[in-house]
Parts: structure tokens; C-alpha cells; sequence
């Protein structure tokens, strides 16, 4: 039997928005996310959760999947 482990990460999006203060800078990343400004530069890996919040899924076929 295949099983896909399904792995919870934590990510740090870097954002480049033009805007007049720092928390109008975070207002336009909230309400835009990643499309805010000049979108994302870049998604820096920073930490794996805790195992206890992974999930595990058995596979079709007995061939693991992509997710």
C-alpha cells in the first residue's frame, strides 16, 4: 500500500508594494496578497509544523500522487 504524507510548512512571502507608510503597506499586502504591488519577489522556507498537524492519505492504485 502507497500513502501520500502530506506535510504542513511554513513560508515567508516577500512582497515589494509601494506605498506611503509601513502600515499602509501591510493594509495593501492584507487585502491584496501576493498580487499587491509588484507581487511576490520570493517564498523563503522558514519551519515544518509538528507532526501531530500532518495529514495522511491513502494513494489510488497503489501509485503515490502529486498532491
Amino acid at each position: 500500500m502507497k500513502y501520500t504524507v502530506l506535510v504542513r510548512e511554513v513560508h515567508i512571502s516577500h512582497i515589494a508594494v509601494e506605498a506611503e507608510s509601513e502600515a499602509a503597506a501591510l493594509e495593501q499586502v492584507n487585502a491584496f496578497g501576493s498580487d499587491a504591488g509588484e507581487g511576490e519577489i520570493y517564498c523563503e522556507y522558514s519551519h515544518t509544523l509538528d507532526t501531530d498537524t500532518w495529514t495522511v492519505e491513502k494513494t489510488n492504485e497503489g501509485k503515490a500522487t502529486d498532491g
